[in-house]
């Protein structure tokens, strides 16, 4: 079981972080986490986030080890502070160029859409009104082409009782 032999730690006001080292004695090699967790506890640290572990040295034949550790006020703090490898920025852009590019891609297909219904709802709202004319005119014509042939038909009947007589 590893215990915490002493700490030497200082509070630094301008970062908004405790800083120090501790000394760990421990029976079996002690891992990063480990020393970690043994921190939170004996400061009191609401989130384990905010615990960072700098540096763990531990001593040949020996059952100690030295842990270098900063503990952060809040989690602003901590991202002010922090300074992210050139890699991590890198992807944070790519990132952001990414979701921007498709933000406005799904704006502009919104936009079209919006502009075909409109396009489609004048063209239904000038449709009705040209249709009822229309199909007049096709039923007038319709009804053209239908008396012609009775009237065809009665002057064939009238000619055959003449011939008849």
């Amino acid at each position: 079981m590893a215990s915490i032999k002493s700490i030497n730690k200082k509070h630094n006001d301008y970062f908004l972080r405790t800083e120090g080292i501790a000394i760990i004695e421990f029976d079996k090699t002690i891992s990063i986490n480990d020393a970690k967790q043994l921190l939170i506890k004996n400061l009191a640290v609401e989130n384990e986030a905010l615990v960072e572990v700098l540096d763990l040295n531990t001593k040949f034949g020996k059952h100690t080890a030295e842990v270098v550790f900063e503990a952060y006020d809040n989690a602003e703090a901590m991202e002010k502070v922090k300074v992210m490898p050139k890699k991590v920025r890198d992807k944070m852009k790519e990132e952001a160029k990414k979701a921007y590019e498709e933000k406005k891609k799904q704006l502009e297909e919104q936009k079209k859409a919006e502009e075909e219904a409109e396009v489609a709802a004048a063209a239904e709202a000038e449709k009705p009104a040209e249709e009822p004319k229309e199909e007049a005119k096709v039923e007038e014509t319709k009804e053209e082409v239908k008396e012609e042939p009775q009237a065809e038909q009665t002057e064939a009947e009238e000619k055959k009782p003449e011939a008849t007589e």
